[in-house]
C-alpha cells in the first residue's frame, strides 16, 4: 500500500477526487478492504487460490466471469506487450463468458498503452468480441474505460 500511496503523491494532480474526497480517505478504505480480506483468508483458505498471470492454475472454461484490475495496462511501462498478449490469452482461456480488465492507461502517468490497440485487434482477429467501453468511475484522470472481451 506504501508504493501506491507514493505513487498518488507523487502525482496527486492527476487524480479525481470525487468519489475518496482525500487521499487520507482513500488510504482508510483500502486499510480497511485490506482486513477485510485478510479476515476472510484466515477464516475460509479453501476459498483462494493463488496464482500468476500469465499462466494461471485454474481450468479452462472454469470462471463465468473474468476480473483483472490494476495490474494489466496500468504497468505498461514495465510488462512489455508480449506479457500482456500472453496474459489476456490465459485470462480468456479461463473464462466460460467474459472478460473485464480496467483500467486503460499507465499508472502515475495516465498515458495511452502503446499497444492496447493491437492486441484489440489481435483479440478479434483470433474470433473474440473485444471492445473498449466507458465506465461510470475516473479515479486516475483518463482511466474511464475498461477492455470486455466476449469468448468465441
Amino acid at each position: 500500500m506504501v508504493a501506491g500511496r507514493a505513487i498518488v503523491d507523487d502525482h496527486a494532480d492527476r487524480f479525481v477526487w470525487d468519489w475518496y474526497g482525500r487521499p487520507e480517505r482513500r488510504d482508510r478504505l483500502r486499510a480497511a478492504a485490506a482486513d477485510r480480506f485478510l479476515d476472510d483468508l484466515a477464516r475460509r483458505p479453501f476459498a483462494y487460490l493463488a496464482g500468476a498471470l500469465p499462466h494461471l492454475p485454474l481450468a479452462t472454461g472454469s470462471a463465468d466471469l473474468v476480473l483483472c484490475s490494476h495490474l494489466l495496462f496500468t504497468w505498461a511501462d514495465r510488462l512489455d506487450a508480449g506479457w500482456h498478449r500472453a496474459a489476456l490469452a490465459d485470462l480468456v482461456r479461463v473464462a466460460r463468458r467474459e472478460v473485464r480488465v480496467f483500467p486503460l492507461v499507465v499508472q502515475a502517468t495516465g498515458a495511452p498503452v502503446p499497444f492496447l490497440d493491437r492486441l484489440v485487434d489481435e483479440l478479434r482477429a483470433l474470433g473474440h468480441d473485444a471492445d473498449v467501453r466507458d465506465v461510470p468511475y475516473e479515479f486516475q484522470r483518463g482511466a474511464h474505460a475498461m477492455l470486455v472481451i466476449h469468448r468465441r
